[in-house]
């Protein structure tokens, strides 16, 4: 901390009978503070804490209209904000209001009578480890702030990934990718409804059109094929949740686990009655059910390779 950062400091002597007070601020001035007011009343230091900016107050516990511990819990709300110090001018042997004081936040002591130099050396002490307590402040400050941004930035880029892998998945059937973005718009419409909390929601939205990502597994013939499909070519279609399930296991991001559990669910029913593994109700993950939903509600209203969207859902 520079000397003219410690000169342009606001200190306030508050003291009592004056005459400590007087010397304190005379010791200061000639030490090359410029900013050094003395105060003779609690209500004085208060106002001023209170209404201006006081880097410094310099209290004597012997006030004449309240008590030292009484200013310094008025000033309680300005101290915790660290805008002010403050030291306390005591005798050694008052040891138990040394203790009260540093309970209450009170950061040093000046001994009772006060000496020049050990007065200009604590004040500038306190000073400058509140200056460098305040730049670590504003360095911690700038640090969370830049651990957020950063933490947006690859959230943004990891879905930014997710939403180009789904739509990569579904050109072979899709070259306008429109069925993975719609699925991912209804499933988001659902979970809001259904009342999920908005991180959730946000979560289905980048999982959501990787549903189908096993479909790149399947040969074209099958996958393209227009009409209804065989015994044999539908048991080969269904193990695409499988594929995609395998293709997004293992993942430790958040995204890719909820897509691995939409991908081999999505084709689960309610009753049971679906695939690969028959289970049913709330067996069946929320995220699958919703995207289940979605994709049947796609199927019905739009356009895929089939004819007859309603035999393909179910076929499927």
């Amino acid at each position: 901390m520079s000397d003219q950062v410690l000169q342009n400091s606001h200190i306030v002597v508050a003291d009592g009978l004056a005459d400590g007070g007087r010397a304190i601020q005379r010791a200061l001035v000639a030490d090359g503070f410029e900013h050094v007011n003395v105060v003779a009343t609690g209500a004085e230091v208060v106002a001023l804490c209170i209404n201006m900016w006081v880097d410094l107050l310099i209290l004597d516990l012997a006030m004449p209209d309240m008590d030292g511990f009484e200013i310094i819990e008025a000033l309680a709300a300005v101290m915790s904000k660290e805008r002010l110090r403050v030291l306390i001018t005591t005798a050694q042997s008052e040891k138990h209001q040394r203790y009260r004081a540093i309970s209450m936040g009170v950061r040093d002591f000046i001994n009772d009578p006060a000496d020049a130099v050990e007065v200009c050396q604590r004040v500038r002490a306190t000073l400058t480890t509140s200056a460098l307590e305040g730049e670590l402040a504003a360095k911690n400050a700038m640090l969370a702030r830049s651990i957020v941004t950063r933490s947006e930035e690859l959230t943004r880029a990891r879905r930014e990934v997710l939403v180009h892998l789904a739509i990569a998945s579904e050109f072979r059937d899709d070259s306008t990718h429109e069925h993975t973005l719609r699925v991912a718009r209804t499933a988001v419409a659902i979970g809001s409804a259904y009342g999920l909390d908005p991180a959730t929601v946000r979560m289905i939205a980048a999982a959501a059109p990787l549903h189908d990502i096993g479909k790149i597994g399947i040969p074209d013939a099958i996958l393209l094929k227009p009409g209804r499909h065989t015994e044999r070519e539908r048991a080969i279609m269904r193990t695409h949740v499988e594929i995609g399930a395998a293709i997004l296991s293992h993942s430790e991001v958040p995204e890719l686990r909820m897509a691995e559990a939409i991908a081999l669910g999505h084709h689960e029913h309610w009753d049971g009655r679906g695939y690969p593994s028959g289970i049913a109700g709330t067996a069946i993950p929320v995220a699958a059910r919703i995207v289940a939903i979605a994709d049947v509600f796609d199927a019905l209203v739009f356009d895929r390779p089939w004819p007859d969207p309603l035999g393909s859902v179910r076929s499927l």
